[in-house]
């Protein structure tokens, strides 16, 4: 392929930054380009000693199956490859002794049986727990790797790196955000994020159940900053410009709730300007579950059940008495279990007791529709 030809596939190497099934047709070309009976974009974890294939071409399964399951382990070609800089060009012969290489038993075992001589690899990352790279495998009849099909590589391997790096951002950003969606559903709180208009463009699970209960809003009480009264289904305009602002909001159905505001910036507004206004976030405080935090710690502190309940009690009814009444048993026996308590949790005073519940009460729901068990 003459030089003139590159610049359909460089256009074919761009497209499948965008669009990853376009990958094993940019690697059956690469191998066209540089004569190779396979091409690989491969990741390979230096940890864990695992290997990913991203994408492949030419590659027989059973034996892409074997070398994950066996020998990624110890292919001696990846930590030769700590060498390389992204965008490198390398076949075997610079980077390890070959003589050496042609005797390890994973070239006698997996690259020998399938007719292969040389890979030349383009370093596409390398970090110090994960390397990844472009690999063009030649087998017997391609020879080993020339300086002809080495420069053609060289030529290519620039837009190789571009173009993964672009498909590694836009992966990574997809990934991130469902990550962060997911985190935001797992929250015990109630997490609102509003356009600058005030309408809601995400509420996670604890969120979607205020909205079933009656938002929206009936109004903003006490706001630190004149003017930033605002409801979230449209009807004023999102204009808290404090790092912080705290407020006390009241639903439809009469309850209140701590909600803390925070503006998100637009990283498409100028320098300066309001056009469009910032973004909010909105994190509505919930009564912690304090039943399930006594619970956590009956079991960090063995506690009894009746440790356990007392506990509870000076949380939820307050002071020893009420909990005793509560519980239906004299005054003697709760401070008897109090006095355990105390013993067990290495606390002295009923408020530290309290204060140790709000320390280990989860920030995630249980109920929460994101959860999984993993």
């Amino acid at each position: 392929m003459e030089i003139d030809d590159y610049s359909d596939v460089i256009g074919l190497i761009y497209e499948a930054s965008m669009q990853p099934g376009l990958w094993p047709e940019v690697l059956k070309q690469l191998s066209v380009i540089t004569p190779s009976a396979s091409a690989t974009l491969y990741g390979h974890e230096r940890i864990g000693r695992t290997a990913t294939f991203y994408h492949s071409y030419g590659d027989d399964p059973d034996f892409t199956a074997q070398y994950i399951a066996r020998w990624a382990a110890s292919n001696p070609i990846i930590e030769a490859m700590a060498a390389l800089e992204p965008g490198d060009v390398a076949p075997l012969t610079a980077i390890l002794d070959y003589d050496s290489f042609a005797q390890t038993p994973f070239f006698q075992e997996w690259g020998r049986p399938q007719g292969f001589c040389d890979v030349i690899n383009v370093m596409l990352e390398r970090t110090p727990t994960r390397v990844a790279s472009l690999s063009l495998i030649r087998a017997d009849r391609h020879g080993m790797a020339d300086d002809a099909a080495i420069r053609r590589l060289r030529l290519l391997a620039p837009h190789v790196l571009r173009a993964v790096r672009v498909g590694y951002v836009l992966d990574h950003a997809t990934v991130e955000k469902q990550r962060l969606t997911l985190a935001i559903d797992r929250l015990a709180d109630a997490v609102l994020l509003l356009d600058p208009m005030g309408r809601v463009i995400h509420a996670n699970d604890a969120a979607r159940d205020l909205l079933d209960r009656g938002l929206p809003l009936a109004r903003v009480m006490r706001p630190r900053t004149k003017g930033s009264d605002t409801t979230v289904d449209g009807t004023g305009q999102a204009g808290s410009s404090n790092p912080d602002d705290v407020a006390l909001i009241e639903m439809q159905d009469g309850v209140r709730h701590v909600c803390h505001v925070l503006p998100l910036a637009n990283p498409l507004m100028n320098s300066g300007s309001a056009v469009g206004g910032p973004s909010i976030m909105a994190v509505i405080r919930q009564r912690p579950e304090t039943e399930l935090a006594t619970t956590t710690l009956k079991t960090l502190f063995a506690l009894t059940a009746r440790e356990r309940d007392v506990l509870f009690g000076l949380v939820e009814v307050g002071g020893l008495p009420a909990t005793a009444a509560a519980l239906g048993i004299s005054l003697g026996t709760a401070r008897s279990h109090l006095k355990s308590l105390f013993l067990k949790t290495g606390t002295h005073r009923q408020a530290d007791l309290i204060a140790l519940v709000a320390e280990v009460t989860s920030p995630f729901s249980t109920l929460s529709r994101g959860a999984n068990s993993a």
